[in-house]
């Protein structure tokens, strides 16, 4: 059975067709089953997770840190469903591999300009910073971060460079 779906050649459609979610969904069609996720409930990957959206200051519902003990308990799946609602990602409560793409993709600090950004950083950053998170770092993100960065007593360029990023997510 060939299968056609989509081609995903650049990150916009990489956002409106989560390349798992389509494979999970072909998976469930052909035998009406739901595929077995590779997360157990407690392991490694968890923990990582775990300790990435602590770093990322995602809360758990009580809104406290999540603890780190490896286990994917009730706070953790929530709190990897609010960052993914954060980023505009399929809220799936695990960490695949959308989910940890788009974290490693904010964990590597790049270099955010207005008019010169866009996608699931900015909105992370646009959500950090308290201003409308529409992915584009436009003149209101710009405003937003400039008071940010004022306030950690940064110098306020609205330039997201190693600093900002610094007081955002270290």
């Amino acid at each position: 059975i060939l299968i056609e779906s989509c081609f995903c050649d650049s990150q916009k459609d990489m956002e409106l067709y989560d390349p798992e979610a389509l494979a999970n969904a072909i998976v469930k069609g052909l035998t009406g089953e739901e595929p077995p996720t590779n997360q157990s409930s407690s392991d490694d990957n968890v923990l990582e997770l775990q300790k990435a959206l602590n770093r990322l200051k995602i809360k758990s519902p009580a809104g406290q840190p999540l603890v780190e003990n490896g286990s994917l308990d009730q706070a953790t799946i929530a709190a990897i469903k609010t960052f993914q609602a954060i980023v505009g990602i399929n809220k799936t409560g695990i960490g695949d591999s959308t989910t940890w793409q788009t974290i490693n993709q904010i964990l590597e600090q790049p270099i955010l300009r207005p008019n010169h950004a866009a996608g699931t950083t900015v909105k992370y950053l646009q959500r950090r910073v308290g201003t409308q998170a529409d992915g584009i770092f436009g003149s209101g993100t710009a405003r937003a971060v400039i008071r940010f960065q004022k306030q950690k007593g940064l110098t306020a360029d609205g330039i997201v460079g190693p600093q900002t990023w610094s007081k955002l997510i270290d």
